[in-house]
């Protein structure tokens, strides 16, 4: 058996306007759940319990999707012989590091240009 984690969140209010019909449909609903076993307070927690478990496993392509979207983005880790993958190229020093100015004018405008901001 797989347990499910217990959610610690507050519960959210959400307001919902149904026509008559599907109303008196819902009223039914809740003689045939007593009628099977299952006792809900009121049409609110018997679409309370509607909702959740339509998203939980009532519709195949959002379960799906919302596994998918949820999931942690894994690494790919190729091994070969069990040796670490190769690392990337590293950039030159010198393309990466900035050479000073011959006469220094450089720093002094780097050093004036951070007094001016």
């Amino acid at each position: 058996m797989k347990l499910r984690p217990i959610d610690t969140r507050p519960p959210q209010q959400v307001r919902v306007t149904l026509d008559g019909a599907t109303y008196e449909r819902l009223l039914a609903y809740l003689d045939y759940a007593r009628a099977q076993g299952q006792v809900f307070e009121d049409v609110r927690q018997l679409l309370a319990e509607i909702a959740r478990a339509f998203v939980d496993s009532g519709d195949k392509g959002f379960t799906a999707w919302y596994r998918a979207s949820q999931a942690s983005p894994q690494v790919a880790r190729s091994t070969a012989n069990g040796q670490d993958p190769p690392r990337p190229a590293r950039l030159s020093e010198h393309a990466s590091t900035p050479l000073p100015s011959v006469s220094g004018e450089g720093e002094e405008e780097a050093k004036g240009a951070g007094k001016a901001r």
